[in-house]
């Protein structure tokens, strides 16, 4: 998982001082195999699942 932060606008004054080619380059590498695969989706009694869990805590819910 590569997490690019391209949507945190209180990132965004350190993002932009990157060269554009260099966020391309970044962006691109998160589509990989690696930076694609997700984690089992097998519900476990009422519990969320991995994926699920981790989509709800805070630091990933979202431009900020």
């Amino acid at each position: 998982m590569i997490p690019t932060f391209s949507r945190a606008r209180r990132l965004a004054p350190v993002i932009n001082q990157l060269p554009v080619a260099e966020q391309e380059a970044f962006m691109r590498s998160g589509y990989t195999i690696g930076g694609m695969m997700v984690s089992p989706g097998n519900r476990i009694g009422l519990k969320m699942t991995i994926n699920a869990a981790r989509g709800c805590h805070p630091p990933h819910q979202g431009p900020v």
